[in-house]
């Protein structure tokens, strides 16, 4: 008789239940399987781990009969076994008939309540390793270590206090880098959890608040800590090697974007609660799935009722059909915050012949292919009218033509020579239009308006992009003393620029808000390369600067699409545009110059055909 002989009934929510006997950790591992309906507000833990190598296998019994699982499932069922209590767990592999399409329909369509309903979470990240091990003793027991004052004479212990954060630095970036993070169903699994998930590594427990409370507290401390020479520290090299002996890996933004993204929306959002469809496809792409359906029914639980009715769960459906469902969707139906998803996502320039506005949120690039930190928090205008063609071929979207890019100029990911790229950089951006050359004048320049607002705007603002707008809970200093910093660290001639590097640069200073300069100069270097590193510094024929993604060409237009939140770059074709992706455009990101050269009929308006 087959374990999946009885087959489930979707109006009552049923779903299968594995319950593990008790056993000695060395025992063979024996479970029964049985059927219940959520209806009946059944007691169990929700399992989730990552599957692993399917080709390497283990056997467990389940209703007496051999039943293969992956390796990492059969050790996680032993690490989570008890000695003495029966355990009643839900996990996917053995509680969905994997072989029956339609099954998985309906069982992933009832995955936000299977995951609401589950009395446990368990998060299984594996066997673990001394270096998680180290991190769980941070976690469980000693926390972070007590900071020393900052008086010069405690020098010595500020600088073993700024070893030992680092060290733990490093260990979040280990556990950062297990697979689990990057899972596409790993956004469901921690949000609809009412309870508190508990991280297992092996035998080591720690809860996820008490994780996420030493990691932001860890960032914080890093945040505000002074500059110090810790790379050469034995201790730090050690752990070093174990994440490929890059020390530049550790801080890098996308190396953490899986494990912070998670934390942040669970944070702000609390257990249980429904998002923003945008905001749920940020916070899914890049992970992986083994389907490329999943990357739209992996966020279904956490969506509103009534989008999750638009959305047929069916995985004998075309992905790339269900992807031009989905943006169709936001486009005809979506709300002003939906049409962030532009913002988060890569546009492919259709290299198998599909539209580039219909993304392969299978293959996403990294982020700076995106126009994270490109984009304003609120849309431009309305959304403006937007059709389909016959074919489902061409987007049609009203919008207003802005400028032809005339300059593009890439920028390093290099931390060494990032000061002086800035610096090169800048002095191309401030170069006159002849200077830099120009296209055919035709169409006509924006507004001069426009390319006033866009001169005026200040070097460090442009290379710090829309990041500015996620700094609010940062130490603020004077702006204009933020600008002379700045404009001396980008001339090695100007009279203080060797301050920056002296003692006298090192001193707190109550203009800086208790900060040196040297560190108001980190900061700022920080940022921008957070903001830009990868991507282009673009001039228009008329002047306008920006900072956009890196595959921008000269010849390129820059547009702005009716309803987006951000300006967009399009490679005209014979019949049609392509999409390239976001740029940031200096001073006219609020939207308040644009607005009113648009109120005046000074922008040209069209029906962009996109294809």
């Amino acid at each position: 008789m087959s374990l999946y002989d009885k087959s489930l009934d979707s109006n009552r929510q049923e779903i299968r239940l594995l319950s593990i006997v008790p056993g000695q950790e060395a025992e063979d591992i024996q479970c029964t399987l049985s059927v219940i309906s959520l209806h009946d507000d059944p007691k169990y833990t929700a399992l989730f781990y990552v599957w692993g190598d399917s080709n390497t296998r283990k056997q467990i019994s389940v209703n007496r009969t051999s039943f293969d699982v992956t390796l990492n499932l059969e050790s996680a069922l032993r690490h989570i076994r008890m000695s003495d209590v029966q355990q009643t767990v839900w996990v996917d592999a053995v509680c969905i008939n994997q072989n029956d399409v339609s099954e998985r329909n309906q069982q992933v369509a009832l995955m936000g309540d299977l995951y609401t309903q589950a009395a446990e979470v368990i998060i299984w990240l594996g066997i673990g390793n001394k270096y998680l091990d180290m991190l769980a003793e941070v976690i469980s027991e000693t926390g972070l270590p007590t900071p020393p004052s900052e008086l010069p004479a405690d020098n010595a212990r500020l600088q073993e206090y700024a070893v030992e954060l680092c060290k733990i630095n490093v260990l979040f970036k280990i556990i950062s880098q297990l697979p689990w993070w990057t899972r596409i169903w790993t956004v469901q699994e921690c949000l609809l959890s009412v309870t508190d998930p508990i991280f297992q590594c092996g035998s080591k427990r720690f809860s996820w608040t008490a994780f996420f409370r030493i990691y932001w507290d860890l960032y914080q401390r890093l945040r505000r800590m002074k500059v110090l020479q810790f790379e050469s520290h034995p201790d730090y090299q050690e752990l070093l090697k174990a994440v490929g002996g890059d020390a530049d890996a550790v801080v890098d933004f996308d190396s953490f974007l899986p494990l912070d993204s998670i934390g942040v929306l669970r944070r702000n959002l609390g257990s249980g609660t429904r998002l923003p469809l945008s905001e749920c496809v940020a916070a899914c792409l890049g992970r992986k799935a083994t389907l490329a359906h999943d990357y739209i029914y992996g966020i279904l639980g956490l969506v509103s009722m009534e989008l999750r009715q638009e959305i047929t769960t069916d995985y004998n459906m075309s992905y790339r059909d269900l992807y031009q469902d989905f943006v169709e969707l936001i486009l005809f139906d979506g709300t002003s915050d939906d049409f962030q998803f532009f913002t988060w996502i890569t546009f492919d320039l259709s290299p198998d012949g599909q539209p580039s506005w219909i993304p392969d949120l299978s293959h996403q690039r990294s982020s700076r292919y995106s126009a994270l930190f490109l984009a304003s928090p609120q849309p431009w205008r309305s959304v403006g009218e937007v059709w389909i063609s016959d074919d489902n071929e061409l987007l049609l979207h009203r919008g207003v033509y802005l400028d032809v890019l005339d300059s593009v100029h890439p920028i390093t990911i290099e931390r060494n020579e990032w000061r002086a790229s800035l610096s090169k950089l800048e002095k191309i951006s401030k170069m006159p239009r002849n200077e830099a050359g120009q296209l055919e004048q035709n169409p006509p320049f924006p507004p001069q308006e426009l390319i006033n607002a866009s001169r005026a705007f200040h070097c460090r603002h442009l290379f710090q992009a829309a990041l500015q707008a996620t700094l609010k809970d940062e130490v603020q200093i004077n702006d204009t003393l933020s600008n002379y910093w700045w404009d001396v660290m980008m001339d090695e001639n100007h009279e203080h620029f060797n301050m920056i590097r002296s003692i006298e640069g090192s001193l707190l200073r109550p203009e800086l808000n208790g900060m040196s300069i040297s560190t108001v100069i980190g900061r700022m270097l920080a940022y921008t390369h957070v903001a830009c590193k990868g991507r282009s510094l673009v001039k228009s024929r008329g002047g306008l600067r920006g900072i956009s993604v890196p595959h921008a060409e000269p010849g390129d237009v820059i547009v702005g699409l009716l309803g987006w939140h951000m300006l967009v770059i399009l490679r005209p074709g014979k019949d049609f545009y392509t999409i390239v992706g976001g740029v940031y455009v200096g001073g006219l990101m609020d939207w308040n110059v644009l607005d009113r050269c648009y109120e005046r009929g000074e922008l040209t308006e069209a029906t962009f055909r996109i294809r």
